[in-house]
């Protein structure tokens, strides 16, 4: 969070070390002591201090820390992935590279392996991320395309052995199966991009994770189906942070590009603008190796802006000069080539037209992007290294109190994935109900399982919502799921419709309660529109049947149905995360309806 971060990961190191001198040598919270001070020192080096001595230290704890964890266990998983991203840190920084990246290579591997084994889908994604990162990282040093063939491979093997397991947390995996393939095939030239976007809104599907959506619509920008401009103007309202917000800014940044080529807006103005938004990025990390190259990119930015004046161009070449400078010092080889392009352009032929055939070309931009992957891959493995790093926190507590917490945590995800299978095993019963009075083409039958799929994932999404509201209003909206899916299957038609126009009826009572209710003015707007809508479910059902044949079967159009309802429902249900008692009132709704069948 940039809040002295120096002072408070010392901190932390030293009480580390203090709760060491209490606890038991071979307990496992004194291994997760060990563990948690190696993860604060692996912080500090990122932040160039003392990285060597710090890297090394944290490797060591991470090794020690395996002496005491049971092997097999996700805490011991945790301590092989920990290592593996100490040392590819080491490696990115020039210390015993080959040793260093074959190491953290083979532990990766082997912290994936147990994950696996153990169904921990939740762990197993944050390791998948980091073996990403190394890899890819290892490419951009090296430019051997091997190191990107072999984590497709890996990937590859992976998507099969979890396809058809029950693991905990597995549409979060999924999605970042898809995350890491999309940003395999942005490697790929203009092809490769627009499978990039495909595979981000596969993600999307899976985790409904707006910054997915978003990343699925930049690689068509990326392709030229839509500008950068159009982009910015889609997503300006829609709340953003850390690599969401990244992306957003590098999207702003090609958007003022695109209007200093147009001849009807100030040009230096534009560049400006471009070179202040690169100065946000560059201020919002801390690590260090990219900090220092974003500034290079800084200062061979404002040598183009520097072009307009005559009098200027001095300064552009020191701007030049102190980039290339950075580039040198970090062996960035495509840094390099730029600023041979910029040396040529603006210090040996003082051209004042050079920018644009250097944006023109994207040349910048796209070396710049490059740059930008490698930060928000990073900036990925760390947050999930952190979020990791919480739980182990919290669990590595000596405390009775926190058993208890735990032992509840683990009694509530074993009821969702309880719920989860209930759902899965009842949509696989309405799609063999579907197909088994289908007289449509197979065409339209694909269409029609993939709506199915949709309405599955919002379920499912209805169960994470339950257990985020938790208590009373948690278990109603968990009802709720359940009462829908048992309509859904038996093709209860009538109804659902009762029950949509009871919610009609009502929704002027339920509008007052949420104007009134202390919620953000987003989810509270969007609660009541959404609600407002459900006088509309006739005529949108209406216009999705007439995509299908004429003998669409019933199950199709209660499914249907079902979706409109729990798409305009969720955000009305949401607001029970902010006390809002709705959802039970929904529920008594439902089964007043229910009733009446």
């Amino acid at each position: 969070m940039s809040i002295k971060s120096e002072e408070n990961l010392e901190t932390a190191i030293n009480l580390y070390g203090e709760v060491r001198e209490i606890l038991p040598k071979k307990s496992v919270d004194y291994a997760r002591a060990l563990m948690n001070e190696g993860t604060a020192r692996s912080k500090l080096a990122e932040m160039s201090i003392e990285s060597r001595v710090n890297l090394k230290i944290a490797v060591s704890l991470y090794g020690d820390s395996r002496e005491i964890f049971p092997e097999k266990s996700t805490d011991y998983a945790g301590a092989l992935m920990n290592e593996g991203n100490a040392r590819s840190m080491l490696a990115e920084m020039g210390i015993d590279i080959r040793d260093n990246f074959e190491r953290s290579k083979e532990l990766y591997l082997q912290s994936i392996s147990i994950l696996e084994e153990l169904g921990d889908g939740w762990t197993y994604s944050v390791a998948l991320l980091g073996f990403n990162y190394l890899l890819k990282d290892n490419f951009y040093k090296t430019g051997e395309k091997k190191h990107l063939e072999e984590w497709e491979r890996n990937l590859g093997d992976i998507e099969e052995k979890i396809k058809d397991r029950n693991i905990r947390y597995k549409k979060r995996v999924m999605a970042s199966i898809h995350e890491i393939r999309a940003s395999l095939f942005e490697f790929d030239g203009k092809q490769g991009i627009s499978d990039a976007s495909f595979e981000y809104y596969e993600a999307y599907k899976l985790s409904k994770e707006p910054y997915y959506k978003f990343m699925k619509e930049f690689c068509q920008a990326r392709s030229g189906t839509i500008s950068f401009c159009e982009l910015v103007s889609n997503w300006k309202l829609e709340e953003k942070k850390s690599i969401f917000l990244d992306y957003y800014d590098y999207t702003v940044f090609e958007c003022h590009l695109e209007n200093a080529l147009k001849s009807t807006i100030n040009e230096e103005d534009e560049l400006k603008l471009a070179v202040k938004k690169l100065t946000e990025i560059r201020d919002r990390t801390q690590i260090k190796i990219i900090k220092d190259r974003v500034s290079a990119y800084i200062h061979l930015l404002q040598a183009l802006v520097d072009c307009f004046t005559e009098e200027a161009y001095t300064e552009a070449a020191k701007n030049v000069k102190e980039g290339c400078k950075i580039f040198r010092e970090y062996g960035d080889k495509q840094g390099q080539q730029m600023c041979e392009i910029f040396h040529n352009a603006v210090v040996k032929k003082r051209d004042p037209d050079a920018w644009q055939e250097i944006i023109r070309n994207r040349e910048f931009s796209s070396n710049f992007y490059n740059l930008l992957c490698q930060y928000s891959d990073r900036k990925r493995v760390d947050l999930e290294y952190y979020r990791f790093g919480q739980v182990h926190e919290i669990i590595g507590v000596v405390s009775k109190d926190v058993e208890q917490v735990k032992e509840i945590s683990i009694r509530t995800e074993n009821k969702i994935d309880e719920i989860q299978s209930q759902i899965h095993s009842g949509f696989t019963e309405i799609k063999s109900q579907i197909e088994d009075g289908f007289d449509g083409t197979a065409a339209e039958l694909r269409q029609i399982k993939g709506k199915i799929d949709n309405i599955e994932q919002d379920f499912d999404n209805l169960v994470q919502i339950s257990n985020e509201v938790g208590g009373k209003e948690g278990e109603c909206i968990k009802e709720f799921a359940s009462q829908m899916l048992e309509l859904m299957k038996k093709g209860d038609s009538e109804a659902l419709k009762r029950f949509s126009e009871k919610i009609i009826q009502n929704s002027s009572s339920i509008t007052e309660i949420i104007e009134a209710a202390e919620i953000p003015e987003k989810e509270k707007a969007e609660a009541k529109s959404k609600l407002a809508d459900l006088k509309k479910i006739p005529g949108i059902l209406k216009e999705k049947a007439k995509s299908f044949s004429v003998d669409v079967t019933k199950d199709v159009i209660v499914s249907l149905t079902a979706e409109e309802i729990i798409t305009l429902l969720t955000p009305v249900l949401s607001t029970a995360a902010f006390g809002v008692p709705i959802p039970s009132q929904i529920m008594t709704m439902l089964l007043a309806a229910i009733r009446n069948s």
